[in-house]
């Protein structure tokens, strides 16, 4: 009798956490990119696809040190080198969320510090990744998308180039 009492409680919190969502399955190596349901600060409901870089792909002579503020994740990439992994770039919509949370790139080449900041941008209806200079969400402060297939989440390779010409330093790539 007691094991059938254990067995309905159980199955009881099982159920509350399945569908309070605390409690989901690991996707497959193989699925697409998950979408997760957030909240914006000002209230409304926004669902925004997951970016997950697997890969960097430094193309400077320098070393690149990417530290993601939301998850503390950090990578470093060696000159001319690629990193494999999982790193999530984290969603922002104000200003707040871009300093707190936001992927810093950093890295030093001909005795001057380039830093930037890269987040995705929920808010915008096709999941944009931005990149700028300063830890601001304003369109207006110079945030501009990454160049190549930076939108509608999923699986990335993200590439780390020379800049110094009016270019890009950032540009994607979907990956399998």
């Amino acid at each position: 009798m007691q094991m059938k009492a254990v067995r309905r409680t159980v199955t009881a919190c099982a159920t509350v956490l399945i569908t309070g969502g605390s409690l989901i399955a690991s996707p497959r190596a193989d699925a697409a990119a998950p979408i997760f349901p957030t909240y914006a600060e000002s209230g409304p409901k926004v669902r925004a696809n997951v970016t997950d870089i697997r890969q960097v792909v430094n193309t400077l002579p320098v070393q690149v040190q990417l530290s993601n503020f939301e998850s503390g994740a950090r990578v470093t990439v060696q000159p001319n080198s690629t990193w494999n992994g999982s790193l999530w770039i984290p969603w922002a919509s104000n200003d707040s969320e871009v300093n707190n949370k936001a992927i810093r790139v950093f890295w030093t080449s001909n005795q001057q510090d380039h830093l930037y900041y890269l987040y995705q941008d929920y808010l915008h209806p096709r999941d944009e990744i931005r990149w700028g200079f300063n830890p601001t969400y304003s369109h207006l402060s110079g945030y501009l998308a990454v160049g190549g297939s930076s939108t509608g989440g999923g699986r990335k390779s993200l590439i780390v180039q020379d800049a110094s010409h009016g270019g890009r330093p950032f540009w994607m790539e979907n990956v399998g």
